[in-house]
C-alpha cells in the first residue's frame, strides 16, 4: 500500500498518515550530499523503511504533550500540542524534527552501519549482526518531545 503522509495541507492529522515523511522530503534532504544507499532503493522499499521509521517513533518513545486531534483517530503521536513557545514546539519545528530523525536513521542505518560485519579469519568466515541501535543525530532531533 502507498505511504501517507501524516498531515494535509492544512497541517492538520491524516487519519490513515503512516510515515512522518515523504519520499521526496529524503530525496530533497540527500541532495548535494547524496546517499547512494538509498537512491538505489526502489519505490516500494523506501515506503516500507519510512512506515518502519515512523512506527519506531511512536513505539520506542514517550512523549510530552497530547496529540493534536483528539475528536477524532489521529493514528500517530505527532503532531502534538506541548504549549510554550510555537517557534520551538509548534507543527512546523515538529515536522522538521521528525525529518531530522528519520534521515540521520537512514544515513546510519544504510551508509554507516551495513547490515553486518563480515569476517574471515584463518579460512572461517563470521557474519556479525549489526546492533539496533539509534544515532545521537537522531536523538537530538527529538530530544525536548521525549519524557
Amino acid at each position: 500500500m502507498a505511504l501517507t503522509y501524516f498531515l494535509d495541507g492544512n497541517n492538520d492529522p491524516v487519519a490513515t498518515g503512516d510515515s512522518y515523511v515523504e519520499i521526496q522530503m529524503i530525496d530533497d534532504y540527500f541532495t548535494g550530499g547524496g546517499c547512494a544507499p538509498w537512491n538505489a532503493m526502489i519505490l516500494t522499499d523506501k515506503e516500507d523503511y519510512l512506515k518502519a521509521l515512523t512506527r519506531r517513533i511512536d513505539n520506542d518513545y514517550i512523549f510530552y504533550g497530547v496529540k493534536v486531534d483528539t475528536t477524532t483517530p489521529q493514528p500517530l503521536q505527532f503532531p502534538r500540542t506541548i504549549g510554550g513557545d510555537p517557534d520551538n514546539y509548534g507543527i512546523e519545528p515538529q515536522k522538521k524534527m521528525l525529518l531530522r530523525y528519520i534521515a540521520a536513521m537512514i544515513e546510519y542505518e544504510i551508509v554507516k552501519l551495513p547490515i553486518g560485519i563480515f569476517t574471515q579469519s584463518q579460512g572461517r568466515q563470521s557474519v556479525t549482526a549489526r546492533q539496533q541501535t539509534v544515532p545521537r543525530e537522531s536523538l537530538s532531533a527529538i530530544h525536548r518531545f521525549r519524557k
